[in-house]
């Protein structure tokens, strides 16, 4: 049987193509991401994935920590930058591949979800060309040994559908061999200062102020800065996190903080805001 395989869509734009580059690459940003072991064991983190160049460092403050687990089963979970819809689309492919291989899609978990769910769907369309989930897997191969991807994608912030996706995510993170991968990034454009300001505030509100918390910051946020394009553009991802943290009674934590102004290839009138936090 042939099976069927996401080819990587942002491959030498938002990361290198050439494997022994990439390789080096997450070698050199995990490194710079040395922490003291932490004594919690990872369920949930949430990463940006923008370009490597501007938020890899960021994102691997995150995975550091997940590099010290063995996780069988990783869902990534991200909000569509091409396509509105309802509901949640799963990827119809057996296999998805990176410059550092393939991963395989776990389709019994696929299945549970059509099978329990009309919410859910299967619509390779919309994850062909998404970039949101992809950045995740290399990062994931780099740091894990044997494990499968279930790529979840979300269209809008429909509330039945946030509720049933964080109860079933919730469930299947009862397993400690389950990792829930959110990807989203910041605020969108702003200038550099402005940025900081508001994403501080925002991650505050993820880390402390859970589901409704976060809300009520976002709010503000965009009545103080109207401007702003968006505060987070994974943030019906985000608010799935939060509110299975509520239902797990999950604590979390700020792992680092930067945006892309930071960078030496970054203009700091306009900025993308990145954060990492693990739920444990």
């Amino acid at each position: 049987m042939i099976l069927k395989l996401r080819q990587p869509a942002v491959a030498g734009q938002f990361y290198p193509a050439d494997a022994r580059e990439l390789q080096e690459m997450l070698s050199n940003f995990l490194g710079q991401a040395q922490q003291a072991r932490k004594d919690y064991f990872p369920r949930v983190i949430i990463v940006p994935h923008a370009g490597y160049i501007f938020s890899g460092q960021v994102a691997a403050y995150a995975y550091q920590v997940v590099k010290q687990a063995d996780f069988k089963r990783v869902i990534i979970l991200g909000v569509s930058h091409y396509y509105p819809f309802n509901g949640i689309a799963l990827s119809g492919c057996q296999l998805w591949e990176t410059p550092l291989g393939t991963a395989k899609v776990d389709q019994q978990t696929n299945q549970s979800f059509l099978n329990i769910s009309s919410e859910a769907f299967i619509n390779d369309d919309i994850h062909r060309p998404e970039h949101s989930l992809e950045v995740q897997l290399p990062f994931l191969q780099y740091c894990l040994s044997d494990f499968a991807i279930v790529p979840l994608l979300l269209g809008g912030e429909d509330k039945t559908t946030l509720d049933f996706l964080s109860g079933k995510l919730s469930d299947l993170l009862a397993s400690r061999e389950v990792l829930l991968v959110v990807s989203s990034d910041l605020s969108h454009y702003p200038d550099y200062n402005t940025a900081v300001e508001a994403d501080k505030r925002l991650l505050g509100a993820i880390v402390k102020g859970g589901y409704n918390g976060f809300i009520s910051v976002y709010q503000r946020l965009e009545k103080e800065f109207p401007y702003i394009d968006t505060f987070a553009c994974g943030r019906a991802a985000i608010l799935t996190a939060l509110q299975i943290a509520e239902i797990m009674k999950l604590k979390s934590e700020l792992l680092h903080y930067a945006n892309s102004g930071d960078s030496p290839w970054g203009d700091k009138e306009r900025v993308v805001g990145y954060g990492a936090v693990v739920f444990y």
